[in-house]
């Protein structure tokens, strides 16, 4: 499990094994977040939809909006399947509600992690 706040991603670099998942928490209070993926990740995933998880965006592959964990709907998103062995990098971009920031304006805060299948 990953959880994430404006101070950071932890772990910053997760390792697991093949077939295993990777799930998000989000510990920023008020805020929404999603993590994103680079397209060429594609190619990593073990199966070809990504929903309902993850969807294609001009930005990559993004995940559902992800609320904090003090939210009553709180909200986790997990890999889709297992991803082949290697290293993949990734961003989670924190909108703030308190600044009314939208998916469209951009991230409040951009962290970046990654993880790596063994």
């Amino acid at each position: 499990m990953v959880h994430f706040s404006f101070a950071g991603v932890s772990p910053e670099t997760v390792r697991i094994a093949a077939n295993d998942n990777v799930t998000w928490v989000n510990r920023a209070a008020d805020t929404r977040a999603s993590v994103v993926f680079p397209p060429t990740i594609a190619s990593a995933f073990t199966c070809t939809d990504l929903r309902p998880y993850f969807g294609k965006t001009a930005a990559g592959y993004q995940s559902l909006p992800i609320s904090s964990d003090s939210s009553p709907q709180t909200e986790r998103v997990e890999l889709p399947c297992p991803l082949r062995p290697g290293r993949y990098d990734y961003q989670v971009w924190i909108m703030d509600s308190g600044l009314a920031q939208t998916e469209a304006a951009g991230p409040g805060k951009l962290l970046s992690g990654t993880i790596v299948v063994e």
